[in-house]
């Protein structure tokens, strides 16, 4: 589990966008308006069929980019890309069926559960 250290403030535009890019405190300064910022504690192995459960909200994973896990452990960075066809997935993404539920807040947790 990770706990959000920051949002910045383009996050609600990209969340408008069906994207929220998550990314540790390593983050480079002129990204951080971008991403939802955490302190990277939790490291996955493989969470596929899973979740991600982000603040009070719980996501079923579509599919996984095939960097997203690598890339997660190293540098605390994916994108959830919401009411995503899995079919056209990215590298460094997760894709989730369904739409967000509530951007995410300072303090709130995020998680990455197999089922």
């Amino acid at each position: 589990m990770s706990i959000i250290v920051s949002v910045g403030e383009k996050v609600p535009e990209l969340a408008a966008k069906n994207m929220v890019i998550l990314f540790s405190e390593k983050a480079p300064q002129d990204l951080k308006e971008y991403c939802v910022v955490h302190n990277s504690e939790q490291k996955i192995v493989d969470f596929t069929p899973g979740y991600v459960i982000l603040g009070d909200s719980q996501y079923e994973i579509k599919e996984i980019g095939s960097a997203a896990i690598q890339n997660f452990n190293d540098i605390g960075h994916l994108t959830l890309q919401f009411n995503k066809d899995s079919q056209d997935i990215q590298p460094g993404s997760v894709s989730i069926s369904e739409p967000l539920h509530a951007i995410p807040k300072q303090g709130d947790i995020i998680k990455f559960e197999a089922r």
